[in-house]
């Protein structure tokens, strides 16, 4: 990855490992934007369901909430599938269509791109549906943005959760607002992750400030090895993207000193020398 990425619409440029420039340098990456964190947020729903809503929830509520993760885990399913799409060239993907009966033999070879973009947009169709699902309810679900509505740790965690659908969906003001209602707990897991996922939604809206002021924030949160390192890394990587290289390189400081032991299994031996950590290379690189 190079640290030249080109400029966004402000005139600034975007470091390509960073989320913006990720997705200004590939269309496609709407559908990719979460990376590992759209796994994390996923795994804190339902930490968040055991920890906030099990113990004081009304049954009734439980049943709901689990119904609306159960929903989004098949909307996060055919996420994954997509983006696995997106990844596949059309000659790769072909022979599995005609496996599977989508595509057959007799059809002409000028209708073949035509009918693999038809199928790759149904299933991109099937995404928006299955969060829509969770998000507006079917059948004798009421649906997370309802569920939001109500009171207590049931309707915190429905709105927590409806904003991680928005944020899937790519509808990251729409997320913005869900995960800003959200009270955060006293906790080092699911409210940091919250924090992550708001920082995340700001910077896809191109508030890039307000993006590095919370990945900050869901550092402190966190406070341990696993998750504030990744924040402030973020955070220095959106402060690169606004060439403000000092800012950026007193935050890999702080990873490398707060931190010592993130990324310390990076280091490895290439013919008989000692490569440097990728912390190393930010700091090198923000002289």
């Amino acid at each position: 990855m190079t640290d030249n990425a080109k400029n966004n619409a402000k005139g600034t440029a975007a470091p390509a490992e960073s989320l913006v420039g990720r997705i200004k340098q590939n269309p496609k990456m709407k559908w990719l934007t979460l990376g590992i964190a759209a796994a994390v947020v996923a795994v804190a729903g339902y930490m968040l369901y055991g920890k906030f809503v099990k113990g004081p929830a009304e049954e009734k509520a439980q049943i709901q909430l689990n119904e609306g993760m159960q929903l989004m885990q098949q909307g996060i399913s055919q996420y994954q599938m997509v983006a696995q799409l997106d990844a596949t060239p059309d000659s790769v993907l072909l022979p599995t269509l005609k496996t599977q009966g989508v595509i057959n033999d007799s059809v002409p070879a000028d209708s073949i791109p035509v009918l693999i973009k038809q199928y790759r947009d149904t299933q991109k169709q099937s995404v928006t549906i299955a969060f829509d699902q969770a998000l507006k309810g079917q059948q004798t679900f009421p649906g997370l943005i309802k569920l939001a509505k109500g009171s207590g740790a049931p309707a915190n965690a429905a709105t927590y959760l409806a904003g991680i659908c928005y944020y899937y969906m790519g509808n990251y003001k729409e997320a913005i607002n869900a995960l800003e209602d959200f009270s955060p707990k006293s906790d080092e897991s699911i409210s940091p992750m919250t924090l992550y996922a708001l920082a995340n939604c700001y910077a896809c809206d191109n508030q890039l400030d307000k993006a590095v002021d919370t990945f900050k924030k869901a550092a402190d949160k966190a406070d341990n090895e696993a998750i504030s390192p990744v924040c402030l890394i973020e955070a220095a990587k959106l402060l690169e993207s606004q060439n403000k290289k000092d800012e950026a390189h007193a935050l890999y400081e702080q990873v490398q000193t707060d931190y010592p032991q993130f990324g310390s299994n990076q280091n490895g031996m290439n013919g008989g020398m000692i490569m440097p950590t990728e912390i190393e290379k930010y700091l090198e690189r923000t002289k």
